[in-house]
C-alpha cells in the first residue's frame, strides 16, 4: 500500500525516502549516466516502493513538447493503413511517443488542412502525413506546416516539396517490375488496370508499366489503360472494359491485389483460364493473396517497416529541432519492392 494514499508520489518523496538530493532523482529517472550504480539502485527500488510515475504533462510543459506525433491518414483500410499504422504505433512506443490520428476519407468533403488544425492546437511535435493524394492542396498544407509552424513533416508519399522528407514505397520499381515479369514469361497484349486517377501511387505505378512496356518496344497508349478505385469492383469494370478494346489481350497488370481479385472474377466469369488465357500480376501480398484462385503473383512492399521508418525520421527531425539545430538535412526512406511469383503468371 502507498505510504501516500491520498496523493499522487512525488519526485521531492522519492528523494527524501532515498536520502538523495532532487537531481539525482531526475538523472535516474531520465536515465541519465552521471549517476554511481548503487545510488542509481537504491533510487530504483525506492521509486518501485512508493509506488512512483513520472508526471508526463508536467514534464512537457518544462520541456515546451508534447512527446506526441499527429497522424492525418486516408483511414484504416485504405492505403495499407491497418499495416502502416502497426508499424507507425510499434516504433512511436518504443520511442516514448503517442499519437493523435485523424482520418480523412477520400470522400470526405470536409478539407485535410481542418483536421491539422485540430492537431496543432493539441501542440504535437511533428507530422505523419499518409493521405495518397498528391495535390497542390496538400502541397501547400506541407509547406505551411513547415515554413509558417516550423514543424517536422514526413510524408508517407513522395511530395513535389523538396523541403518534406518521406518514407514510401518505390511505387515506380514496382510498376516496372511487374511488368518486366510479365514479359519475361512471354506476355506480349498487357493492359493496366490502375488505382485512382489522381492517386501518385497510381500514377507512379502506370509510370513504371509504361517504362517497361516502351523498354520491349510494346504499345502502352492510352486505350491499354484504365483506372479503378482501387477495390475489386474496379477490376472487374476495368477488364470488362479493356476487354471490349483488346479481346485478345494476354496478361493484366492491377495496381493493387484487391483489384486483380475482382478482375479475376470476371476472367472466370467468361471463361477464361488462368494464366493460359490470361496472367494476372498485382500489388502489396495482401493477406489472402495466397488464396486467391489460382494463388496470385504480386508485389510484395512491407507496410510495417514503413511506418517504423517513417516514425524514426520524424523523431530525429523533432530531436534535432530541440536540440536548437538550425537546419536538419532532409533524408528519405524509399522501400524496394519485392516480386513473389505464384500460379497466376
Amino acid at each position: 500500500m502507498s505510504r501516500f494514499p491520498n496523493r499522487r508520489v512525488s519526485i521531492k518523496d522519492v528523494a527524501s525516502a532515498a536520502g538523495v538530493s532532487l537531481q539525482t532523482v531526475s538523472r535516474v529517472v531520465n536515465k541519465s549516466a552521471n549517476v554511481a550504480e548503487p545510488t542509481r539502485e537504491r533510487v530504483l527500488q525506492t521509486i518501485h516502493e512508493l509506488g512512483y510515475r513520472r508526471n508526463e504533462i508536467a514534464r512537457n510543459l518544462i520541456q515546451g513538447r508534447s512527446h506526441s506525433l499527429g497522424v492525418v491518414c486516408a483511414g484504416l483500410d485504405y492505403f495499407g493503413g491497418r499495416q502502416i499504422n502497426g508499424g507507425i504505433t510499434a516504433e512511436a512506443e518504443i520511442q516514448g511517443y503517442s499519437l493523435l490520428l485523424k482520418e480523412h476519407q477520400p470522400s470526405d468533403p470536409t478539407p485535410p488542412d481542418t483536421f491539422v488544425q485540430s492537431l496543432l492546437d493539441r501542440q504535437v511535435d511533428g507530422f505523419l502525413w499518409m493521405l495518397s493524394d498528391n495535390t497542390a492542396d496538400h502541397d501547400q498544407i506541407l509547406d505551411t506546416l513547415v515554413k509558417k509552424y516550423g514543424l517536422p513533416v514526413v510524408a508517407m508519399v513522395n511530395p513535389r516539396n523538396p523541403d518534406v522528407p518521406h518514407a514510401a514505397f518505390d511505387n515506380f520499381s514496382a510498376g516496372l517490375m511487374a511488368t518486366r515479369h510479365l514479359i519475361e514469361r512471354g506476355r506480349r497484349r498487357i493492359v493496366h488496370i490502375a488505382g485512382l486517377p489522381r492517386s501518385w501511387e497510381a500514377q507512379e505505378r502506370v509510370r513504371g508499366w509504361r517504362v517497361a512496356m516502351q523498354e520491349a518496344g510494346l504499345p502502352a497508349g492510352d486505350d491499354r489503360l484504365c483506372y479503378g478505385n482501387w477495390g475489386p469492383e474496379g477490376g472487374v469494370a476495368g477488364l470488362q472494359e479493356l476487354l471490349v478494346r483488346h479481346p485478345d489481350l494476354d496478361a493484366v497488370f492491377a495496381g493493387n491485389d484487391n483489384t486483380a481479385l475482382g478482375a479475376m472474377l470476371e476472367a472466370h466469369r467468361r471463361g477464361k483460364h488462368i494464366p493460359q488465357d490470361i496472367a494476372f500480376i498485382g500489388v502489396d501480398d495482401t493477406k489472402g493473396a495466397g488464396w486467391f484462385f489460382p494463388p496470385l503473383t504480386t508485389i510484395r512492399q512491407n507496410r510495417v517497416e514503413m511506418g517504423r521508418q517513417a516514425v524514426r525520421m520524424l523523431i530525429s527531425m523533432i530531436e534535432a529541432r530541440f536540440a536548437g539545430e538550425e537546419t536538419v538535412p532532409v533524408t528519405n526512406y524509399v522501400h524496394p519492392p519485392e516480386l513473389i511469383v505464384r500460379e497466376s503468371t
